[in-house]
């Protein structure tokens, strides 16, 4: 406790970050060596609320301005007549829209409703405005349950 009189000192921004953007950052600059970046991203962990990258020594706080990563592309495959969606995030991680991987719809910490989906371990990543706009462009007609959204690997993701 604070003698009296005395304020708490302020929380001080953590070392490394990950911007709105997905980018990733050391003291405010950005990381622009990518291998670096994948061993950070395979480092990171969800505590609570808060993010840290986890290693044998210590567990080092990341602030996140929305979600540690973002998602850059995607596209359908069908297979024995059902359709898949697969996602993939800048770092190179490929996953199937599926129930291991859902996606949900939030607002963001700016307000703004966006796509997200889990990519693993309770990490989230947030959809790139495009790669909404191509799953939207393929998403079911008529609506399911009066939500539009689509589906893959045989589950419906509603995208409202």
């Amino acid at each position: 406790m604070a003698a009296p009189g005395l304020r708490s000192p302020a929380r001080r921004p953590a070392d490394f970050a990950v911007d709105g953007e997905g980018i990733w950052l050391y003291r405010g600059s950005p990381i622009r060596r990518e291998p670096l970046v994948r061993l950070l991203a395979g480092m990171l962990a969800r505590q609570g609320d808060s993010f840290v990258l986890l290693t044998p020594e210590q567990a080092l706080r990341v602030d996140v301005a929305d979600a540690p990563f973002l998602i850059t592309d995607c596209d359908a495959v069908e297979a024995d007549g059902q359709r898949c969606i697969w996602l993939s995030s800048s770092l190179g991680e490929r996953i199937p829209l599926d129930a291991e991987h859902p996606l949900t719809m939030r607002n963001s910490p700016d307000g703004q409703l966006k796509a997200y989906v889990r990519l693993r371990d309770g990490l989230d990543a947030m959809l790139h405005r495009n790669v909404f706009y191509r799953l939207a462009e393929i998403a079911t007609s008529p609506e399911v349950d009066g939500r539009h959204g689509l589906s893959s690997c045989g589950l419906f993701f509603p995208l409202e």
